[in-house]
């Protein structure tokens, strides 16, 4: 039984050359960056702990995979959970802020100049409290990372809701709870979603 092969049409060759011509002047700089680099390194004779050739680098990563592998496996599993943690404990301050309008007032202020405290000041008082290796604290620090930018982002979103979003809940004979449940948990998607993103990012 012989295959059949098809021709490759022209709209596909297109398509693909169009893609050729988008990532090919970014892969050229970047071979030429790392070119550079190793060359530079060489010839300035700059010393191994300050800036360490792409060879050497290479060859590290062969010989210490193993190491680097179980490390980069427990440092995601504690900014994954850093960032649960968080993420999880803004949005429930920020739901308790939102039902409480007082509450936002009076608070919010002080959330935002908590989240100007560089992450470093936290850093010590972490590591005193749960213990220089413990996990908890790394734990700790992310979800003080996380855990501003989405409280302040989504108590926005939570505030923002259309008045007429709340009184058409309230025309089903909805409650406080379910009106605010049924339009606020929409309304802050939009804006919870980058206060999340930037925690993630952040190092």
């Amino acid at each position: 039984m012989s295959a059949v092969v098809e021709p490759v049409s022209r709209g596909m060759l297109r398509r693909a050359g169009r893609r050729a011509r988008h990532w090919v002047p970014a892969g050229v700089v970047l071979v030429g960056g790392i070119a550079a680099w190793q060359g530079l390194v060489t010839a300035l004779d700059i010393q191994k702990f300050l800036l360490p050739k792409p060879t050497e680098i290479v060859q590290a990563l062969r010989e210490n995979w193993r190491f680097l592998w179980g490390a980069g496996i427990a440092t995601f599993q504690q900014a994954l959970g850093g960032f649960a943690i968080g993420a999880g404990m803004g949005v429930l301050v920020a739901l308790v802020l939102a039902r409480w309008r007082f509450l936002g007032s009076a608070l919010l202020p002080y959330a935002i100049a908590a989240n100007a405290i560089p992450i470093i000041a936290f850093a010590p008082i972490f590591n005193n409290w749960f213990g220089l290796i413990n996990p908890v604290s790394k734990m700790a620090i992310a979800s003080v990372i996380c855990f501003f930018p989405v409280m302040i982002n989504a108590l926005r979103g939570l505030t923002s809701v259309h008045p007429s979003s709340i009184e058409l809940m309230r025309s089903y004979a909805a409650g406080e709870g379910p009106s605010s449940g049924g339009c606020g948990f929409r309304t802050p998607c939009p804006t919870c979603s980058p206060g999340s993103r930037w925690p993630r990012s952040s190092p």
